[in-house]
C-alpha cells in the first residue's frame, strides 16, 4: 500500500465527526504527572528520600504533610517506585469511574513490573485501604498468557489513559518494542479482562523501517471524537521520524508521519530531535503533536518547537517558535492541553522559564517572567477544568513542586506546593 492511500484511509477512517467537549490528555513520561477530575487538579510525583514513595497534592483540597503520602493515605504499605542507580520511575495517571490511577514501575521483585495504585477514596492514617488497590499488571497480564511474563520495561517511558474500551498502559520494552496491557472495562465472565500485546510485532509486517526503533519516550491519548475511540501512540524513531500506532476499527496500524508528510505539509516533514519529548491530544481541528525539533540549530538559532496534526484535510505542521517569534527551548519537558482558549503547548526556554506557547493564534508568552515562580528544574505537566481554569505544574531548581494557576487562561499566579502542603522533595 503506497504511501498516499495509507494516509488518505488514515485521515478517512480516524478523523469523523470532530466536534465533541475534548477533555485534556494527561501527562506522562516524566517524574511528575497530574489530571484534574471533578474534584478538581491532582499531582504526583516520587520523594527524593527514603522510601521513595509516591505523593500526591491535590490543591483543592485541605490536606498537609503525611496525608499526601499515598502509602498513608491508602494504608497499603505500597512498595516504592523503581530506584535503582538513584533513578525515579516514570509515572501516568489518569482518572475513569474506578477512581484515580497512578501508574509506575516498580522493581521491589528484583524485576521491572508495571503496577497501577488505584485510590477510590483516600481514608488516611489508620484506616483499612478499602478505597485502594495496588495491581501489579505485568503479573494480571502473564495470566492470560499462561504464566509468560510480557517483556520487562526498560524505565524510561510510560503512558497510560482510559476509554470506552477500558484501561491501556504503553512501555518500551528492554527488547526496544512497544508494550500494550490493556484491561478490558467489559468482558464476559469466561474473558480474562488483561491481557498484553507486544504493539511491534503486532504490526512487524507493515512497519515503517524508520519506525522500528524507539528512541525517545513515549506518549499517548485516546481520540474521543469518534467511536469506537482511537487509541494512538506515539515515539521517535531510530532515524529521527516522527511515528505513530493507531488502534482503530479492530486493528493496530503503524505510521511513519514524517515520510508521509514528504511534500512539505506546511512547515516542512515532522523531524523531532532524537530522544525529543512528545505531548498531544485531540481536538475539534484533530489530532495533535507536539515536539522538539533542532534540524536547523546553528550559531544563530537554537530548538524550535513543532506541532504536527491530523486533521479532516490531511497532514499539517507548522513551526511555532518561528511564527510565534517566541522563545528558543531547552531540550526539556513539554505538557499540553486545548480548551476554550485553543490549543496550547507549554516548553521550558533556554533560561529555565516556563513559557505558554497558543498553536492557533501563534502567540509565545513566557510565564515566569511575567508573573514570576522559581526557574524550572525537570518535569512539565498541566491540566485544565470545565470552568475554565488552567494548571501547570513543574518541578523547581530546589526539587520543589510549583503550580501555575490561571483562571482565565492569561493571567497566572505561582504557587509553591511543597512548602504550601509540607511535602518532601522530588527526584
Amino acid at each position: 500500500m503506497t504511501i498516499g492511500v495509507v494516509m488518505t484511509k488514515k485521515v478517512v477512517l480516524t478523523l469523523l465527526a470532530l466536534a465533541v467537549t475534548v477533555l485534556p490528555a494527561a501527562a506522562q513520561n516524566q517524574f511528575l504527572t497530574s489530571f484534574v477530575d471533578s474534584a478538581g487538579p491532582h499531582v504526583y510525583y516520587q520523594a527524593w528520600s527514603p522510601p521513595y514513595d509516591l505523593w500526591q497534592i491535590a490543591p483543592t483540597f485541605p490536606w498537609s504533610g503525611d496525608m499526601n503520602s499515598l502509602s498513608v493515605c491508602t494504608n497499603m504499605g505500597n512498595p516504592p517506585p523503581e530506584n535503582w542507580g538513584n533513578s525515579p520511575s516514570p509515572l501516568a495517571s489518569f482518572a475513569d469511574f474506578q477512581g484515580q490511577h497512578v501508574v509506575y514501575i516498580d522493581n521491589h521483585q528484583a524485576d521491572l513490573h508495571v503496577h497501577d495504585l488505584q485510590i477510590s477514596s483516600c481514608l488516611g492514617v489508620g484506616v483499612p485501604g478499602v478505597g485502594a488497590a495496588n495491581e501489579d499488571m505485568s503479573i494480571l497480564a502473564a495470566v492470560s498468557a499462561g504464566g509468560v511474563f510480557p517483556s520487562e520495561p526498560n524505565g524510561r517511558s510510560l503512558t497510560a489513559f482510559s476509554d470506552d474500551r477500558g484501561k491501556h498502559y504503553y512501555y518500551t520494552g528492554v527488547d526496544g518494542h512497544v508494550h500494550h496491557i490493556f484491561f478490558r472495562y467489559w468482558c464476559p465472565s469466561s474473558c480474562w479482562p488483561i491481557s498484553h500485546e507486544d504493539l511491534t510485532d503486532l504490526v512487524w509486517g507493515t512497519l515503517p523501517p524508520a519506525c522500528g526503533f524507539v528512541n525517545s519516550a513515549l506518549t499517548g491519548f485516546s481520540d474521543k471524537t469518534v467511536s469506537p475511540n482511537i487509541e494512538l501512540v506515539y515515539y521517535v524513531g531510530g532515524s529521527g521520524h516522527l511515528c505513530e500506532l493507531a488502534w482503530y476499527q479492530g486493528g493496530e496500524q503503524s505510521y511513519d508521519l514524517t515520510a508521509m508528510c514528504g511534500s512539505g505539509c506546511g512547515d516542512g516533514p515532522p523531524q523531532p530531535m532524537l530522544n525529543s519529548p512528545l505531548t498531544g491530544f485531540t481536538d475539534s481541528d484533530g489530532q495533535h503533536l507536539f515536539y522538539l525539533d533542532s534540524h536547523s540549530l546553528s550559531w544563530t538559532d537554537g530548538i524550535h518547537v513543532h506541532e504536527s496534526v491530523v486533521g479532516p484535510n490531511g497532514l499539517s505542521t507548522q513551526d511555532l517558535t518561528a511564527r510565534s517569534r517566541g522563545n528558543w527551548a531547552a531540550a526539556n519537558s513539554l505538557t499540553s492541553f486545548s480548551d476554550a482558549f485553543g490549543p496550547q503547548v507549554f516548553f521550558v526556554d533556554i533560561s529555565n522559564h516556563v513559557n505558554q506557547l497558543n498553536a492557533k493564534a501563534l502567540t509565545n508568552k513566557d510565564l515566569t517572567a511575567s508573573f514570576g515562580g522559581a526557574l524550572i528544574g525537570t518535569s512539565l505537566t498541566g491540566s485544565f477544568d470545565q470552568w475554565g481554569r488552567e494548571d501547570v505544574f513543574y518541578i523547581s531548581w530546589d526539587q520543589h513542586v510549583w503550580q501555575l494557576h490561571s483562571e482565565d487562561g492569561s493571567t497566572w499566579s505561582p504557587h509553591n506546593l511543597t512548602q504550601r502542603f509540607g511535602t518532601p522533595i522530588a527526584f
